[in-house]
């Protein structure tokens, strides 16, 4: 990359570091002014609030303290095993066991919806009217039409090793069959490889809308009727060529997509019973834990920061239109 591209990438991307830092800033206050006057059983007054603010910011950046928690649960006619009691403790000692399992989710999903997805488009946009493209656009529409947590309920019940009704199998995930990698690596990934799938499936169906759509507008250049025309393959002028042009509204769409991506890591995680941190979400909103709530909403406004922050750094990387 010339040494100005470099700098023109780094400016931009100092620039968008700047406002994302800003945008966590911004929505921890907002986070703090809400729950306290409004989720609290007793809440407090708005400028109490306000004022409370900069102190809450303080412990929460520079000291990394996020409250404790008393511990709570659903009220006993809900006492199911997807909203069960958990105990008291430091809001950081739970972040740090439930954190690491939200992550590896979050990024096995998006691994694995990149991957279908961008498999899904390419095939859709080189092969259109074959059998496997239309096979490949009818599960792209089934999939933006069906709900993931409903996907995970029914092989739960279908399938799973443990509870499923119609066929057993043994590599399906179950419910509690979470166990973390290094104590055992095989029952991790046969635990994770469903729940991954779940959380990828809906990322999957909208890059594959837009990998279609990217890499038949890019197909008709005329750079690449020459590469053609030198004689390269055609599998070698989409992957080398046509690929990583399409790629930047591809990185676009899976960062606007993690906020969806985070609501369905919510409900894979309660219906695998799988011990990430929006495990809890349905006690703690039960049990009003102010602490725990607000923790959960910082953390999805951290990762979806983040998320955002990659997808500019790899859209500025393909694409110089984006800097200007």
């Amino acid at each position: 990359m010339p040494p100005r591209r470099c700098q023109d990438v780094a400016l931009f991307l100092a620039r968008r570091l700047a406002v994302l830092l800003g945008t966590v800033l911004v929505a921890s206050a907002l986070v703090h002014v809400f729950m306290a006057t409004s989720v609290d059983e007793a809440p407090v007054s708005l400028g109490a609030a306000l004022r409370g603010t900069p102190e809450f910011m303080a412990d929460t950046f520079l000291r990394g303290e996020f409250g404790v928690t008393e511990g709570g649960g659903c009220p006993p006619p809900l006492r199911i095993p997807q909203c069960g009691l958990y105990g008291g403790d430091k809001i950081a000692n739970m972040l740090r066991q439930r954190v690491v399992v939200d992550l590896q989710l979050i990024i096995g999903g998006v691994l694995f919806g990149l991957l279908l997805g961008v498999t899904a488009g390419r095939l859709c946009a080189t092969r259109p009217g074959t059998h496997r493209s239309r096979l490949a656009r009818g599960l792209t529409a089934f999939q933006l039409s069906c709900p993931p947590y409903w996907q995970g309920f029914m092989i739960l019940v279908l399938f799973a090793g443990t509870s499923g009704w119609l066929l057993r199998l043994p590599f399906v995930s179950g419910q509690a069959d979470y166990r973390p990698f290094f104590e055992d690596p095989v029952m991790y990934l046969r635990a994770m490889w469903i729940p991954w799938l779940v959380i990828a499936l809906p990322m999957a169906a909208f890059v594959a809308r837009i990998a279609d759509a990217s890499l038949r507008d890019v197909l008709d250049e005329d750079y690449l009727r020459t590469a053609r025309a030198k004689g390269l393959r055609d599998a070698r002028v989409v992957n080398r060529h046509a690929l990583p042009v399409a790629a930047a509204p591809i990185a676009l769409m899976a960062g606007v997509n993690m906020a969806i991506l985070l609501m369905n890591l919510a409900l894979t995680e309660s219906a695998f019973n799988i011990p990430g941190l929006y495990r809890l979400i349905k006690p703690a909103l039960y049990s009003h834990d102010v602490a725990l709530i607000q923790a959960m909403m910082l953390e999805g406004v951290a990762i979806i920061v983040v998320a955002n922050f990659v997808a500019d750094a790899v859209q500025v990387a393909l694409d110089p239109r984006v800097r200007m």
